[in-house]
């Protein structure tokens, strides 16, 4: 079984591509980037997001809002959302140009150290289901969204898997939802929170 399944926040400036984030934070892996109002950042889905995916990006989103310590706020907003788009959307597509053996992939955009625009991509080779179940040996390879969801939008406040931080990984870093083994994971734990509350 590979640990690494979920592919790492791919970090983008103008045409530049790096796959991977590293340096060590308070409960694990982060970098400078940073969102200049992390009290504002709004997420949607775009194309092809199946619209029952609408109530899963919302709870997913909630996951990473009002942590206590935490400035960071995600807020799920309608696809039709016309309004400004502080933050960027989850979209079904390409990311198997990326990571043909990750479910996901994230790709933040960034002028310095200063966050513009980031996208999640889910991996058409996948096929997803809301059940909390996976098959990564399966043809096609199989993975709940929701988990893969969460632990993407992780990313979007550029926390890395604890696995790329230097030592062992504690338990409560085994069990986070930013650490990626193929076990249903809806919600975070105390280790992503506390991932978000040292990066804001």
């Amino acid at each position: 079984m590979r640990r690494l399944w979920y592919a790492a926040a791919a970090l983008t400036l103008t045409s530049a591509l790096t796959v991977g984030i590293g340096g060590p934070a308070h409960a694990y892996c982060s970098t400078p980037y940073k969102w200049t109002t992390p009290s504002a950042v709004k997420v949607r889905n775009g194309a092809g997001i199946p619209t029952p995916w609408d109530a899963i990006l919302t709870a997913s989103a909630g996951q990473w809002s009002g942590i206590s310590g935490s400035t960071f706020r995600m807020t799920a907003v309608a696809r039709n959302f016309n309004g400004p788009i502080y933050g960027g959307s989850v979209t079904h597509g390409a990311s198997s140009s990326h990571r043909p053996e990750a479910p996901g992939v994230t790709l933040i955009s960034r002028n310095g150290n200063t966050i513009t625009s980031v996208r999640t991509i889910f991996n058409p080779r996948w096929h997803f289901n809301d059940t909390g179940s996976f098959n990564q040996s399966s043809n096609p390879p199989r993975a709940d969204v929701r988990t893969v969801l969460v632990h993407e939008l992780g990313h979007w406040l550029v926390l890395n898997h604890p696995s790329a931080c230097a030592g062992a990984m504690t338990a409560s870093e085994k069990a986070s939802s930013m650490n990626p083994n193929f076990t249903k994971k809806w919600n975070t734990n105390a280790d992503d929170k506390a991932g978000a509350a040292a990066k804001y």
